[in-house]
């Protein structure tokens, strides 16, 4: 991987666009980045890292971010970095995830993360992926590592390799899983000590199953205890449980054979019990049912006197059954005459209430007091005509007073819009002077307005230009250095071809030719050409051409600058210091005036016609309050007029009404009390004609009785049953005779006859032992069904055990085999180094940087010091694996790297960093990194030991790779001729800025 260029905005101290054109670096190969402490030498690796991987090193990374709080709000953080590997050229483009200004309103919004990634195809960038993460699995699959071996392999902090020498083994061992990925490893560890857990769980189930299934076997002999001698113990072996479960299972199958035996012979017993005991009871029965005989025939002849009574009851009844209907006719007509009762008394009542003269009248008074009621109301009728115009003169009257009440209402809103015209007439004039103003002040604002809105557009020019000016600068600058590279470039090959002139001319010369200098044919010792080779006529042009083009190229942006200088001046001369904002607020300010005076003055026609339109309105509501006095005053008359008819009106008819308070009130009084006469005397009627009616029913049904035999009615009444008293005693009556005849007919059957004389059957004594019989048989069959579900239970625990016996072997072998494999792992039991297999690896990797550290640490050191790789910690013990001892050529001696001197150590680390780097990028797959960085540590060193360290970072240049130191040592700028300096920011906030700089040589 080659860096090309690099640019960085709102990026850590970076507030403005930094542009880094590092191809300019990558000609010279070494160049060195400075500035004072602070102001931003680490954050040009961080944007590098950014730019990549969307993260920074170490404990940056846990910052807040990598926004320059200086920066302006808003311009957004951005990295972009050009990149070549191997034959692709890629750009990169990160933002982080970063607030800014809302487009409407105030405050922030936030704006995710962005990552573009570009490639340069036929001249031109074209878009490969916008997703982050996709952005970043390109750039892994490009270098084959991740950040952390990136941070570590390009950008080598001195500070954490010092720490890193001296550190112990477990603190080397977190960064060097980091770098080489040893992760696999543990994970290897991890998935075996799992595998043994599983194992040994696997192992540990089915031991508990065998055990499990054992001790069921066991508990399920256990039913044996009273059907087999001896049982034979349970044995320790996990592997005889098997047969031992078989001879339980055998002699549990005897067991049972024998209880179905005796099982078999109980039953026979009892069966023939059971028969005994059947024809006892059978002959028991027939005895008892002629006894219950003969005890039936004696209570029925007990119950002859009750049975005859009933009878009698009966045939009473039918005696009186020809009077039933008569007496039916007397209750009907008794109620009858007790509602016609009821009638006239309500009827009574009624009338009592309307004319209590009226309670005991006759029918024939009933009759006149109608006729009077009749005639009255002829007279009220005459009356209907006077109620009905009193009624039309109190709505004519009210409405009057109504139309009255609103000409009042209407006077008073008259009267109070007169009120108010006066001082509406004054605001009026107050608002037209003020219009008045306005039209004349309409043609200064106008002149200001177009004023305010040249300046603001003065003010967004100038803004425009001054932000292109600075681009210019920022391209002029480049263009100068270019210019000066080239011209430098052409000065170099010029004194090298005037260096090697002789070789040039000895190149031309054959044997026998005649030297262009000297004459001579001999040429006994040819002049050769210095390490650069000769420079060729071709070169010088192309050399030549270069600064012309550089030269062209920095006098058009020479021109373009002064060009945009004098129009940012013309700009700034109309627009003055004002921010563009405020330049914009002015001119809406004075725009708001221009068109608040322009619609007051727009006004002043429509204000002089209101004023018009009120004086008119003034006139006419004078004329219409007269008009309303006039209507008042003749609405009040005819009030007055018509009050003094209604009057004699009233009083007629209140004297007509006799207390109603309306004529057909008072007609319905009459009607009223003219339909309860007649209901009244209808009533006296119908209770007559019901009295009448009951007497004639009574004395036939009297005639009747008499005829059936009874003494009056009452008593034929008396001997009349209900429908249900009839019914009982027919099915008393039936019942007696059904029992009679069949209690004889029991006594008469010669099967009961024949039992009867038989003695009585044992029945108890035949029961007791059919029930002895029937319990030896029911445990009989319990044990039995008892034995043959434990034998059933056993086949099924057996063959489960025998299986898990089985399986037992097999899991066993496999628990062995995987702890084996676990704890050698782990470096346990036979692990002869006792390392775990992840350290065993980064032993090894450990090893190879070493190796490969030593190679320039034994040069950086004059051939004094190397280093080497051991197993044993400091005390010698074992399961360290990544100790590192230096080996000190001049004593011959061995010792910790702790004791090396400041300088030493910076060399050692330096050496470590770079084997390390070595061996990271071979891991990676062999990604070549033709840019490193070293960060600071040079400070610690003399100068022959400094001289000794820059030859070997120029043997790492070489072949085409570029080193960047950052440092703030001075010495180091004499020595390095390109340089990048990191300058702090003015006193405007400005935030630092990167220059690029070559030194004198």
């Amino acid at each position: 991987m080659r860096l090309h260029r690099i640019e960085i905005q709102a990026f850590g101290t970076f507030t403005h666009r930094q542009v880094i054109d590092v191809d300019l670096l990558n000609d010279r190969g070494l160049f060195l980045v400075h500035g004072p402490t602070g102001v931003g030498k680490t954050t040009i690796l961080d944007a590098v890292s950014f730019a990549l991987f969307g993260t920074v090193p170490g404990a940056r990374a846990r910052a807040e971010g990598p926004r320059s709080h200086l920066a302006d709000p808003a311009t957004p953080t951005e990295v972009v970095l050009e990149a070549s590997f191997g034959a692709r050229r890629l750009r990169f483009t990160r933002r982080p995830k970063q607030p800014r200004p809302k487009k409407r309103g105030e405050g922030f919004v936030e704006e995710p993360a962005t990552a573009l990634a570009e490639e340069r195809l036929d001249g031109t960038w074209k878009p490969v992926t916008s997703r982050p993460a996709e952005v970043g699995l390109l750039v892994a699959d490009l270098l084959h590592m991740g950040p952390d071996q990136f941070h570590q392999v390009v950008l080598l902090p001195q500070g954490r390799f010092a720490k890193f020498l001296q550190a112990s083994a477990e603190e080397r061992r977190p960064l060097l899983e980091k770098l080489f990925a040893t992760d696999r490893f543990a994970r290897i560890e991890t998935w075996l000590d799992e595998q043994r857990k599983a194992a040994a769980k696997a192992l540990d189930e089915t031991c508990a199953e065998v055990d499990r299934g054992a001790r069921a076997v066991e508990a399920l002999a256990s039913a044996l205890a009273g059907e087999v001698s001896t049982l034979p113990p349970l044995p320790d072996d996990r592997a005889e449980r098997a047969a031992w479960a078989r001879h339980l299972l055998d002699l549990a199958e005897d067991a049972a054979t024998r209880a179905a035996d005796r099982v078999s012979r109980l039953q026979a017993h009892r069966d023939d019990l059971a028969g005994r005991h059947d024809a006892a009871r059978q002959l028991h029965e027939r005895q008892r049912r002629y006894e219950e005989a003969l005890r039936r025939r004696t209570e029925l002849h007990a119950a002859h006197d009750e049975h005859e009574r009933r009878v009698d009851r009966l045939r009473a009844h039918e005696q009186a059954s020809p009077v039933g209907p008569l007496l039916a006719q007397v209750e009907h007509a008794l109620e009858r005459e007790r509602d016609a009762r009821e009638a006239l008394e309500r009827q009574r009542r009624s009338v009592e209430a309307l004319d209590p003269s009226l309670a005991a009248a006759d029918i024939e008074h009933l009759t006149r007091r109608r006729d009077a009621l009749l005639q009255r109301r002829g007279q009220l009728e005459q009356l209907t005509t006077v109620e009905r115009d009193l009624r039309r003169r109190d709505r004519e009257i009210a409405a009057r007073r109504d139309e009255l009440i609103r000409l009042q209402e209407q006077l008073d809103q008259l009267t109070r819009s007169l009120g108010e015209l006066p001082r509406q007439v004054e605001d009026l004039v107050l608002e037209k002077e003020r219009a008045a103003r306005a039209a004349g002040s309409l043609e200064g604002l106008r002149a200001a307005a177009q004023d305010a809105q040249r300046r603001c557009t003065a003010g967004r020019t100038r803004d425009r230009l001054r932000e292109q000016l600075r681009g210019t600068d920022d391209e002029l600058r480049a263009a100068i250095d270019t210019h000066q590279e080239a011209r430098d470039a052409l000065h170099h090959l010029q004194e090298a071809r005037i260096a090697n002139m002789a070789a040039e001319l000895a190149a031309g010369l054959e044997p026998g030719s005649a030297c262009p200098v000297c004459g001579s044919v001999d040429h006994p010792r040819l002049a050769s050409a210095g390490t650069g080779g000769l420079v060729t006529a071709e070169q010088l042009d192309q050399a030549t051409e270069d600064v012309a083009r550089a030269e062209r190229r920095r006098s058009e942006l020479e021109r373009r600058q002064a060009d945009l200088r004098a129009e940012l001046a013309a700009e700034e001369a109309t627009a003055g210091d004002a921010e563009v904002f405020e330049l914009e607020q002015q001119a809406r300010s004075v725009a708001a005036q221009l068109a608040e005076a322009e619609e007051h003055a727009g006004r002043l026609a429509d204000i002089e016609a209101e004023l018009q339109r009120l004086t008119d309105q003034q006139r006419h509501l004078h004329h219409e309050r007269e008009q309303l006095n006039k209507r008042i005053g003749e609405a009040e008359h005819a009030i007055t007029v018509a009050d003094q008819e209604q009057i004699g009106d009233r009083k007629r008819l209140e004297e007509g009404l006799e207390g109603a308070p309306t004529v057909a009130e008072a007609m319905t009084r009459h009607d009223e009390l003219a339909r309860a006469c007649d209901a009244l005397a209808n009533a006296i009627d119908a209770h007559h004609d019901a009295t009448n009616r009951l007497r004639e029913a009574e004395q036939a049904a009297q005639r009747e009785a008499a005829t059936a035999g009874f003494a009056d009615a009452g008593a034929a009444r008396r001997a009349i049953l209900s429908a249900d008293e009839v019914r009982s005693l027919r099915e008393a009556i039936d019942e007696h005779h059904a029992l009679l005849r069949a209690t004889q007919e029991t006594l008469a059957d010669p099967e009961l006859a024949e039992a009867v004389a038989r003695p009585p059957a044992d029945l108890d004594g035949l029961g007791a032992a059919r029930e002895r019989a029937d319990a030896e048989l029911h445990e009989a069959l319990r044990r039995s069904g008892a034995l043959a579900e434990t034998v059933q239970h056993l086949r099924v625990n057996v063959a489960d055990l025998r299986d898990a016996v089985d399986r037992l072997g097999p899991v066993s072998a496999r628990h062995d085999e995987v702890a084996g494999l676990a704890r050698l792992v782990a470096g346990e039991a036979d692990n002869a180094l006792r390392m775990r297999l992840s350290v065993f690896v980064l032993a090894a990797r450990l090893e190879q940087v070493a190796h490969a550290a030593s190679r320039r640490l034994h040069q950086m050191s004059s051939g004094r010091y190397t280093l080497r790789h051991t197993d044993e910690e400091a005390d010698g013990r074992r399961r360290g694996g990544l100790g590192l001892l230096v080996v000190d050529a001049w004593s011959g001696t061995e010792r910790q790297t702790t004791t090396l001197s400041g300088g030493e150590s910076f060399m050692a680390s330096l050496a470590l960093a770079l084997g390390l780097a070595d061996v990271v990028t071979a891991e990676a797959g062999g990604t070549r990194i033709d840019t490193l960085f070293i960060d600071e540590g040079f400070g610690s060193l003399d100068d022959n030991t400094l001289h000794v360290v820059m030859d070997v970072l120029d043997e790492l240049r070489s072949g085409g790779r570029t080193i960047g130191i950052v440092s703030h040592v001075a010495d180091l700028r004499n020595r390095i001729s390109t340089q990048l300096e990191v300058r702090p920011g003015s006193t405007d906030r400005r935030g630092s800025s990167v220059h690029q700089v070559t030194a004198p040589s």
